[in-house]
């Protein structure tokens, strides 16, 4: 379902947050908005994987506090025995409060007999239908006019259909950015933007602005939706898609989620919540995005967004916003932060750090220096403070301050808990209509600290792994040499980035054979 060719990353510039409606307050949008806005992706219809089993995967989303996954929907030339059973898990699901976005099919296939099938699913169960995916990693001659001519066909029979007319239709995904251009204009096809935006192994928002450019050229500026991004852990994958550790996955996926969520994007799904295939070489990167690993037992990723999703808001149910008057204060340098309201009151003010911590082409963690802040607040709030990296609960800071100090690490979310004590009213604020974009006003004014000596440069991207053995000691060696500071002869780095053709092709032949 994704590519490692699709390695850029969003920044959507154009839907910052506005100006502060008053010198120290900040509108919070509540957690429920929030929660609304992570998804992950899962593979119900691999009957040869981990998913397969239902019930597990079932707890599993339960387990992360998940609400949205994106799926394959089984082709309506399945038997019906395999449809029934999909459909089966798909309301399975809804009835836990998850539910499904579904790409129904590509081209070559009949978009009017998928788009009946959606239909028998219950009301609920469904959040949305989607395009072809990454049909451009094809290759195919003519795949430019297959993708454009199925997405209006899809369309066109979305939009005829009592039922499924209601539910929003995502366009095609583009698997190589670079092909973003050739697909057009496919707007008037598409009532959301599809975008697959990768890191490459960077940190959230620090990448090229993905997002932003294939919004305004493909689907007319309308609201973006990231459907597939992540990290992968195949230490033995040198080219292409770079590899990052597993601790330095849970360090960034929170705060990449945090930070589409700040940046106004109306919903982000990881790839992918399992590590689909066995593979203990670590050879082939698509195996290894998932949050659990194939006994099911969490990553240091999902342990890190199931304690992010605790402390945000275990319940979730719907409030409504409201302003907090407050102000940071210490060195805010690179720190970033999203103020959300809890149905009780609670404000939520989750604070991390953009930098980097690993140089992902040396392959060495770097040292980002704590933080040290004030978070003031005008009237008195009792606090309380936790770390998504140690624990799902926050511990009590104070009954009653307008001063609560606090510490942020470079590698982990630290998320506060303010809850007024004083007896003035809030006012709740009327939020914007839904998938348009957000217009809360920016955070609150900060006071600036003199920015910190800048993290060590990275060093340049190694060539791609050769397939001969002898070939792949002089990459090692040269990794090693280059992470000591010593000078290493090697092809340019503009060819570090292209993957394998054979490692490629191997994975894609176990994805087809895993769908059928």
């Amino acid at each position: 379902m994704r590519s490692t060719l699709s390695v850029g990353v969003a920044l959507l510039g154009s839907l910052v947050l506005s100006a502060p409606a008053s010198a120290a307050s900040e509108t919070a949008r509540t957690t429920n908005e929030f929660v609304d806005t992570v998804g992950i992706n899962i593979h119900s219809s691999y009957n040869t994987t981990p998913y397969d089993q239902h019930d597990q995967v079932l707890a599993s989303l339960r387990e992360l506090g998940i609400r949205h996954v994106r799926d394959n929907f089984m082709p309506p030339t399945e038997s019906a025995a395999r449809q029934t059973r999909q459909r089966a898990f798909r309301r399975a699901l809804a009835d836990h409060g998850i539910r499904s976005t579904v790409l129904l099919g590509k081209p070559g296939e009949d978009p009017a007999a998928y788009v009946a099938s959606a239909r028998l699913d219950d009301p609920g169960v469904l959040a949305g239908i989607e395009g072809p995916n990454e049909f451009d990693l094809t290759k195919r001659p003519n795949w430019v006019a297959e993708v454009r001519d199925y997405q209006a066909r899809l369309h066109a029979a979305a939009k005829a259909d009592p039922v499924v007319r209601a539910l929003p239709l995502l366009g095609p995904s583009v698997g190589n950015p670079a092909n973003a251009a050739a697909y057009g204009d496919v707007s008037a096809w598409s009532d959301r933007a599809n975008i697959h935006a990768y890191p490459g192994g960077k940190a959230p928002g620090t990448f090229t602005d993905v997002v932003a450019s294939q919004t305004a050229s493909m689907f007319g500026g309308k609201s973006p939706i990231v459907t597939e991004t992540g990290y992968h852990n195949a230490a033995s994958v040198w080219g292409g898609h770079p590899y990052v550790p597993e601790d330095v996955a849970a360090t960034y996926l929170p705060k990449l989620f945090l930070d589409n969520f700040r940046r106004g994007i109306e919903r982000t799904f990881s790839y992918e919540l399992i590590n689909a295939y066995n593979d203990p070489g670590q050879w082939n990167a698509d195996a290894h995005f998932g949050l659990l690993r194939q006994d099911f037992s969490m990553k240091p990723v999902g342990e890190r967004m199931r304690n992010l999703m605790r402390l945000i808001d275990p319940d979730a149910t719907a409030g409504a916003r409201a302003a907090l008057d407050y102000t940071l204060q210490g060195d805010l340098t690179g720190v970033e932060r999203v103020l959300l309201r809890r149905a009780d009151g609670t404000f939520v003010l989750a604070l991390w750090q953009k930098g980097r911590v690993y140089d992902e082409y040396a392959r060495r963690h770097i040292s980002v220096p704590a933080r040290a802040l004030t978070v003031r607040t005008a009237a008195p709030v009792s606090a309380a403070a936790g770390r998504a990296g140690a624990s799902p609960t926050a511990a009590p800071v104070s009954a009653s301050t307008t001063s609560v100090p606090v510490t942020i690490p470079g590698d982990d979310v630290v998320v506060l808990h303010l809850r007024p004590t004083g007896a003035a009213p809030v006012v709740p604020v009327t939020p914007p209509p839904a998938g348009g974009g957000d217009t809360t006003p920016e955070p609150a004014p900060v006071v600036p600290a003199p920015a910190p000596t800048p993290a060590p440069s990275p060093a340049p991207a190694p060539a791609p792994r050769p397939p001969s053995l002898q070939e792949q000691w002089r990459r090692a060696i040269a990794n090693l040499k280059r992470a000591l500071g010593l000078r290493t002869a090697g092809p340019p780095a503009g060819k570090a980035k292209a993957a394998p053709k054979k490692a490629k092709a191997k994975a894609k032949k176990k994805q087809r054979a895993a769908k059928r």
